[in-house]
């Protein structure tokens, strides 16, 4: 990741979500266990956020669980295949190698709704480039509880302007809330290009 060399005294303050923005969401990863077992994806996610989604994200409960609670609903999934196949679908986005760049004209906040176990292997490389890293798991609380925004708006060294990047708008309000202005991660990926647009003005 080639960095240039910018000086900026007044930065963005730029609050990335991970899955779906800077590395791909666990859709795949429903999918796949689906794939053998009687529930469909839809059918999966539902269950998991109906019966451990709040307790999971928050590290209430720990990751073995998770995999307990799958085996109870897909019965003949072998657990490593299943762990394999969870790596296998946490890759880069585009937007993975913006960040060394983008650290010289914002500072760079993480906000996700994820495990550390998972997430914090694949974000060491964009940690030199990070002004905060909040996971849920590790804060306890989650989005869109206004509690864990606020833990990262503590994080912030100006308020001149701020941007947050979610591929869901459900977690949008408490943000706006804030003050802080909000960007769809759409599929495609332009919403790059409109950050880009925006450091660079």
């Amino acid at each position: 990741m080639k960095k240039r060399k910018v000086t900026v005294t007044n930065k963005f303050q730029l609050v990335l979500d991970v899955g779906g923005v800077l590395i791909s969401n666990l859709s795949p990863t429903w999918e796949g266990i689906s794939s053998v077992s009687s529930l469909s994806p839809k059918e999966l996610k539902k269950y998991f956020n109906e019966e451990i989604r709040h307790d999971f994200w928050t590290g209430n409960i720990p990751e073995e669980y998770f995999w307990s609670w799958v085996i109870k609903h897909c019965p003949t999934l072998d657990i490593k295949n299943a762990r394999s196949l969870l790596q296998k679908n946490l890759m880069p986005l585009a937007a993975f190698d913006c960040i060394a760049n983008w650290s010289e004209l914002a500072d760079i906040h993480l906000l996700s709704n994820h495990r550390e176990e998972w997430l914090d292997p694949l974000i060491q490389p964009l940690k030199p480039y990070l002004k905060s890293f909040t996971i849920s798991s590790s804060v306890g609380c989650c989005k869109p509880n206004s509690e864990i925004y606020s833990i990262v708006h503590s994080h912030f060294t100006n308020q001149h302007e701020i941007w947050f990047v979610d591929d869901q708008e459900k977690n949008f309000a408490p943000a706006k809330t804030l003050g802080w202005n909000t960007l769809i991660a759409d599929q495609n990926g332009e919403w790059i290009g409109q950050i880009e647009k925006l450091l660079n003005k």
